[in-house]
């Protein structure tokens, strides 16, 4: 049963007072013949909930269409058994859209949000979640990123907080004064504001306008781990932070406390985009912030990557997943005969 996409064709009409975009109805068109099948997975264990969904959003972030179809599979076997989990990877993806597409297509981001507000779980078949799901997917994958907006909202956050770091130049001052005074003009920048809490604050910046480029960033092959990638396991998950707290007996990692490991590793690892869209000011100004967040100097901040890149690279640092992964309950581990 196709999907009436009614209500998202008149939304930029009705809530924000224009005429839909060209891109907007391209969305709505192609969504409407969608018909990608999720692939089946065996039961999974609840416990192994918060690493898909680590997958699933650094796959995004690389591109890899079908390994983020195959997880999709893993939220459907969970959410079989726990449906209320529904709503909690609607969240994620949702995130992913904010974090990691943003400024590299906000019209995108803007129409996931809108899907999240038209097709909740309580309103639609598992079926139809699946497909609506796996659309946003295939574009997420497909079309260009940026993590611009994730940038902005953790200098916003910190700003808030009254942390600031010393010696801003003026371009930096500037921009922290217009993260601070969002603009309100138009009804889509009201219903921007609005939405912001869905957006987990990272969608009232869209007007906003930055000199961006393409970033060179290289990708090494992942290895898989435990059925998998390697860069699923991080500061965000349990074995990964166990593994962090491994690599912290090592130096030069044993000069810093976890939250530093962990934000280095996403950094190094996690949060790199392949050509995606970033300004090199605003890069600098981040790293200003965390390094402030983390009572780092910026040079100590900068080094702590760059060690962490090369921790990655060698190996050191899928050793000790390994190692914490080679002591999981066997009834957590992934089914040997899982489909892909």
């Amino acid at each position: 049963m196709p999907l009436d996409t009614t209500d998202l064709e008149k939304l930029p009409k009705e809530i924000w007072e224009e005429e839909p975009s060209k891109r907007w109805m391209e969305l709505c068109h192609q969504f409407q013949r969608h018909q990608r099948k999720v692939p089946s997975m065996s039961d999974i264990s609840f416990q192994r909930k918060w690493e898909l969904v680590s997958a699933y959003q650094k796959c995004v972030r690389r591109g890899l269409l079908d390994k983020t179809m195959w997880l999709l599979g893993g939220f459907q076997s969970i959410f079989r058994s726990q449906p209320k989990e529904k709503s909690y990877f609607w969240k994620r993806i949702c995130t992913t859209a904010y974090e990691d597409i943003g400024y590299g297509d906000p019209e995108l981001m803007n129409f996931v949000l809108a899907c999240s507000t038209v097709f909740t779980p309580s309103k639609v078949t598992d079926q139809q979640l699946l497909k609506i799901w796996s659309f946003l997917t295939k574009q997420m994958c497909r079309m260009q990123k940026s993590r611009i907006y994730c940038q902005l909202s953790i200098v916003e956050e910190m700003l808030r907080r009254g942390e600031t770091p010393a010696g801003l130049d003026d371009w930096e001052s500037a921009l922290t004064l217009k993260i601070l005074a969002p603009v309100l003009d138009t009804p889509k920048q009201r219903w921007a504001e609005k939405n912001n809490w869905r957006g987990e604050g990272m969608v009232h910046f869209q007007h906003l306008i930055f000199t961006v480029k393409a970033s060179k960033d290289g990708m090494k092959a992942f290895e898989t781990l435990d059925g998998l990638p390697d860069f699923t396991y991080d500061t965000h998950t349990r074995r990964g932070k166990k593994a962090l707290v491994y690599l912290s007996r090592y130096a030069p990692f044993n000069q810093y406390f976890a939250e530093a490991l962990g934000w280095a590793l996403f950094f190094a690892e996690g949060g790199k985009i392949p050509n995606g869209l970033h300004e090199p000011k605003l890069d600098l100004l981040e790293a200003k912030f965390v390094a402030e967040q983390l009572g780092l100097r910026l040079q100590d901040w900068t080094q702590l990557v760059k060690d962490m890149e090369e921790a990655v690279a060698n190996g050191l640092v899928n050793n000790l997943r390994n190692q914490v992964l080679s002591a999981m309950p066997h009834c957590e581990r992934f089914p040997s005969r899982t489909k892909h």
